[in-house]
């Protein structure tokens, strides 16, 4: 890293400081028990985007639904690297108004979905990780059989049962 003075990129709030989107049209139902497992293993890698004078959120509604799902598991539940239990990173940034909000909260979802897999690396990543640690393996997202297809020997195993993720965790 070069030298530069290091700013706050976010902070870490309450959940019931922040107020979900009511018109989120992502379905992520499905989504929330994969994130939900990648927060357990990983943290709270990647932080909620939150308009700061209205506390809403406008990206991260499955992370979130994610840790409280957590929570109503186990209450006492602290991310890795969170300082307390209950407690999101949050990215705090100012929209103009609810229509450049809205079109933000769109593209954060939409726009993953216009990237493709390089099929040859991926398999080499996951072989690796096979090889590192292969409980990794189910930690990706992916099902078992997709694993097995990118492994092209069936040795996969414990599968993250399936990817149908809203965001990356």
């Amino acid at each position: 890293m070069s030298d530069t003075t290091p700013l706050v990129a976010a902070v870490w709030l309450p959940l019931t400081e922040v107020k979900r989107w009511e018109k989120n049209p992502r379905k992520n139902a499905k989504a929330i028990p994969l994130v939900a497992r990648s927060i357990r293993r990983y943290g709270f890698v990647a932080p909620i985007c939150v308009w700061e004078s209205r506390s809403r959120v406008v990206a991260g509604h499955t992370r979130l639904a994610a840790l409280e799902s957590i929570l109503r598991e186990d209450p006492g539940f602290v991310p890795r690297d969170a300082p307390g239990v209950g407690l999101v990173p949050v990215r705090l940034h100012e929209f103009t108004d609810e229509a450049e909000a809205s079109a933000y909260a769109l593209a954060d979802n939409k726009l993953n979905e216009a990237a493709e897999w390089d099929s040859a690396l991926l398999a080499d990543v996951m072989k690796d990780l096979r090889a590192a640690d292969e409980a990794l393996l189910a930690e990706t997202g992916f099902s078992d059989e997709e694993l097995k297809e990118l492994l092209g020997d069936g040795g996969a195993s414990g599968g993250g049962g399936g990817n149908a993720t809203e965001e990356g965790p």
